[in-house]
This record gives structure tokens, sequence and C-alpha cells, in this order.
């Protein structure tokens, strides 16, 4: 994760705690103060090959460029 790869015109990578939000935003009546928790849940609710797409996702890992 990082703020200085080059990225598309209109993304942005996001920092920690929006991090966060974006995955508790997946979990139905789940709220949390720890980012840490927030990947474990999403983890536990979806399985681990779903967390791995969504971070895919979330971090740009297909479009970003260093």
């Amino acid at each position: 994760m990082s703020l200085n790869a080059s990225i598309p015109l209109g993304r942005k990578m996001p920092l920690w705690r929006d991090f966060g939000n974006s995955l508790e935003k997946d979990l139905p009546d789940y709220s949390s103060n720890s980012v840490l928790d927030s990947i474990s849940e999403y983890e536990h609710t979806y399985e681990r090959a779903k967390l791995v797409e969504r971070l895919e996702e979330l971090l740009l890992i297909n479009e970003a460029l260093t």
C-alpha cells in the first residue's frame, strides 16, 4: 500500500481508516474501532479467498504502478 504509487485519475489509495471502513460496509450489522478486527471479521464472514479479492480491489493492486 503506497500513496506514492501511480494510479488512474479519479482513483485514490485508501488511508488505513478508510480501508477499514470499506470492509465494514461489506459486513452487515458490524461495527468496529479496529481495522484489524474488520479484516478478521471479513475473512470469517466471507472466507480468505474473498478477502484477498477485496484487498486487491481496495488497494488497486491491478491498477497501481510503482
